[in-house]
């Protein structure tokens, strides 16, 4: 008899049949009052016992079936699930040697192209000092650039536990798809110092593209009940935050003093909505 949850439900039935019939025979209200006296008494006849006995007999040989073939099941889904382990383990060894080896060909290309670019300054700038810090610092500012690029900061969401920040992923992405935005998180955590469980969220995506649609999608959060204070930010720089700032500061002001018209921020300045 093979094991299913449904069986299960079956032999639960029979045996309380079995035991109302018991119950009605020894007239006991319950099975921890049926004892020997009960069971020898004139009302319980041999036939009528001897059915019960056949019954339960016969449940306890469907009980043993049902229990090896459960048994040789979960021991299929724990071989099954070792099997899936390893299988895991080995494509993150694969995927760990395969970022590696493209990290390998990203700063090889870096340096040859440093070293055609220094060449070629050196040709028209024989005079001038080439300054190695520069360059570097001109690629370490290219590499920012792309990942704020691809980055957006998250605010409003609550931590489920200080520390803990298993929820912060799954939350990311039913955000994203709750958006309408096709897009692969890369990285995502948290920022800042600790203020009451609401810490930024960071959110890093594989493509600058599916991060310029989620900003612009944003917007449509204060329609869905569930995201409905939540605010999502491009990744600022310091200078850029101050600015920034400075601009909301400017239309709060302006919103103060004429709290009838509407004011927004685009393209680096306060616009009035006509």
């Amino acid at each position: 008899m093979d094991f299913s949850v449904r069986e299960i439900h079956n032999l639960e039935d029979e045996f309380r049949t079995t035991a109302d019939k018991l119950l009605e025979l020894t007239r006991c209200k319950k099975l921890e009052e049926v004892t020997r006296d009960p069971l020898m008494s004139n009302k319980c006849t041999k036939d009528k016992l001897a059915d019960i006995v056949l019954n339960l007999v016969e449940l306890v040989s469907k009980s043993r079936d049902v229990l090896r073939s459960a048994a040789g099941k979960l021991d299929e889904q724990k071989n099954d699930q070792i099997s899936n382990q390893k299988q895991l383990l080995k494509l993150q060894e694969e995927l760990i040697s395969s970022k590696k080896d493209q990290l390998g060909a990203v700063a090889t290309t870096v340096k040859t192209e440093i070293r055609s670019f220094s060449d070629v300054v050196k040709k028209n700038c024989s005079g001038e000092t080439i300054n190695p810090q520069k360059i570097a610092k001109a690629v370490r500012s290219a590499t920012e650039q792309d990942d704020r690029s691809r980055t957006v900061i998250v605010f409003g969401v609550k931590e489920v536990e200080q520390g803990n920040l298993a929820e912060d992923p799954w939350f990311a992405n039913d955000m994203i798809e709750a958006l309408g935005v096709n897009a692969v998180i890369e990285r995502c955590e948290r920022v800042g110092t600790e203020r009451g469980g609401f810490r930024p969220l960071k959110v890093k995506i594989t493509d600058a593209g599916a991060a310029r649609q989620l900003l612009s999608k944003a917007k449509g959060l204060k329609s869905i009940e569930r995201y409905k204070n939540i605010y999502i930010a491009p990744d600022r720089t310091k200078e850029e935050r101050i600015a920034r700032k400075k601009l909301v500061d400017e239309m709060k002001k302006l919103i103060e003093n004429e709290p009838g018209k509407r004011y927004y921020i685009k393209n680096d300045k306060v616009c009035q909505e006509v």
